[in-house]
């Protein structure tokens, strides 16, 4: 999905959901893709708890997009990934948010099968710890926690960036300042 495909309706994103395959679960929600977009089914959360984690989210990457990290996985573009519609399902009542399908590889996975060093891994991870408190002074909102498992890393024949898929590991921490 480009950010400038039409909204979906409630009926279409239900049907979506259903088509679709569920790639994770999360702590506070289930992660589907299909057709080029990623659909998070959230569990116990407001249509306007999403809304204001959608607007968080836009203000991250006015606050992030295109810093840099450098790591052994080379120079790093940091990319936030929009979510570009809040939506409740039609069925269920349950609030769903989409998100461009973004490919690449996920530093966990990298860990696993020895591509990164545990060490590497380590530096990774609080190099987005600060980018968690840059984003949480930027936004003044705290529960802020980028963790490797909600990035990847996306080689392309302009830059190597790390993409940011979720900015909180749980939505439940967040709170204004």
């Amino acid at each position: 999905m480009n950010e400038e495909q039409a909204p979906m309706n409630s009926g279409e994103v239900s049907e979506l959901i259903k088509k679709s395959d569920r790639i994770a679960s999360g702590e506070d929600s289930d992660v589907f893709a299909v057709n080029g977009l990623v659909l998070k089914r959230y569990k116990n959360l407001s249509l306007s708890d999403l809304q204001i984690y959608q607007k968080i989210v836009s203000e991250a990457a006015i606050a992030i997009n295109d810093l840099q990290i450098n790591s052994i996985l080379g120079n790093l573009f940091v990319k936030v990934n929009p979510i570009t519609q809040v939506v409740e399902s039609a069925d269920n009542f349950e609030v769903i948010t989409i998100s461009p399908e973004v490919i690449g590889k996920n530093p966990n996975d990298l860990l696993r099968n020895g591509e990164l060093s545990q060490k590497n891994f380590n530096n990774l991870s609080a190099q987005l710890d600060e980018l968690s408190r840059v984003v949480m002074a930027e936004v003044s909102y705290r529960g802020i926690h980028i963790i490797p498992w909600n990035t990847l890393i996306v080689e392309n024949d302009e830059k190597k960036q790390i993409v940011i898929t979720d900015i909180c590991k749980r939505l439940s921490d967040l709170a204004k300042f």
